[in-house]
């Protein structure tokens, strides 16, 4: 229920009458008619979405150690792969660059296998840069999955 009181003062119009003041009163009742079915839609709404959370809750209990040792994983693989570029395939595309770029220059070599050894040398050094991104990325998805910095 609702009550409401409400004072007017009042001047002259437009005319020059001099106008009354007035007051006004309101009760206002408000009559469930539908309540029990409304609070009993809301309450069923809310239930699952309570079972909901609790589903994904457990789920992600069950789910994080894989994505734990999958992370892992992925970091050591990915470590390889960079020491074998670096180790390797690196040092060895870059020796070819150099020597191919000393041969030009005395002039033993064609422009084309010159500059094929740079392409070469410089696609090895970007694919071992995306190799040390790819780490540090799956370290910060590591370091996510476990709420803290390694």
């Amino acid at each position: 229920m609702d009550i409401r009181l409400a004072y007017g003062q009042r001047g002259e119009d437009f005319t020059g009458r001099d106008l009354s003041n007035l007051v006004s009163g309101s009760v206002t009742l408000n009559i469930p008619l539908w309540q029990r079915k409304r609070q009993d839609s809301k309450l069923a709404a809310t239930k699952k979405d309570h079972e909901a959370a609790i589903n994904f809750y457990r789920n992600l209990l069950e789910s994080l150690p894989y994505r734990v040792d999958a992370l892992v994983t992925e970091i050591h693989d990915t470590q390889r792969n960079y020491r074998l570029f670096s180790d390797a395939l690196l040092l060895q595309a870059d020796q070819w660059a150099n020597s191919s770029l000393k041969a030009y220059e005395v002039g033993s070599l064609e422009f084309n296998t010159m500059i094929e050894a740079q392409i070469r040398l410089l696609r090895f050094e970007l694919q071992a840069a995306n190799y040390i991104f790819n780490i540090y990325q799956k370290r910060a998805e590591l370091e996510e999955v476990l709420g803290g910095p390694l």
